[in-house]
């Protein structure tokens, strides 16, 4: 069939609308690739939700409590429909205990062993849902767009957020550490409020969480 000459009984959309049979006949990615990136997005979101879990009962700020609660939560749920599609693509043993990369575990490793809230919440909020963020992104341009769009679906939500404004990249550090003094009751040291510095400046052998 050409599908440049193709035209839909009575203007239809073509393939339930889903793409243009140019865009269904472009190459997606392998099942053994796709495969390779749920489990790292799989492994990141499990130990989101650890570490949001981890430390709320010593967590002295009350929203920051039910920040962390809800993102764990939300951490978890994403985190059940990633290991059910592995499940659908693959034979057990699935695989899903194993640390995908070392450089991701020791990523993961420091932000959980922080000192304190405010380099925790770098951790979880600078770097690593956003390297998440990303990674979904790139994953769901790159995927064949028929063969994964039933998954895709489950990471509408993601898109969601993204539109709505809730997953902007931006430095908040200034705004929250001022918040989290007032609440204290201390005065802003001007080191600490200007502090910017990513793990990857400081880790040169940290790799994306997609790759």
């Amino acid at each position: 069939m050409n599908s440049g000459s193709y035209r839909p009984h009575k203007n239809l959309p073509p393939l339930a609308g889903l793409s243009s049979f140019e865009e269904a006949m472009r190459p997606g990615l392998p099942v053994d690739e796709c495969v390779s990136r749920l489990k790292r997005f799989h492994y990141s979101l499990w130990r989101l939700h650890q570490i949001s879990l981890s430390h709320i009962a010593e967590e002295p700020v009350y929203e920051l409590k039910m920040a962390f609660s809800l993102h764990g939560h939300l951490a978890a749920e994403n985190d059940s429909a990633f290991r059910s599609r592995i499940g659908e693509m693959r034979e057990p043993p699935l695989g899903l205990e194993k640390i995908p990369h070392p450089a991701v575990a020791a990523f993961f490793d420091e932000i959980l062993a922080t000192p304190s809230t405010e380099e925790r919440l770098l951790g979880l909020y600078e770097k690593a849902w956003p390297a998440l963020r990303d990674a979904l992104r790139t994953y769901i341009g790159q995927t064949h767009v028929l063969a994964d769009e039933c998954w895709s679906r489950v990471l509408s939500a993601w898109k969601h957020w993204k539109e709505a404004g809730l997953t902007a990249h931006r430095n908040w550090w200034p705004d929250l550490y001022s918040a989290w003094c007032r609440e204290s009751g201390q005065t802003p040291d001007p080191d600490v409020l200007a502090f910017h510095v990513s793990y990857e400046d400081k880790r040169a052998d940290l790799k994306e969480i997609a790759s």
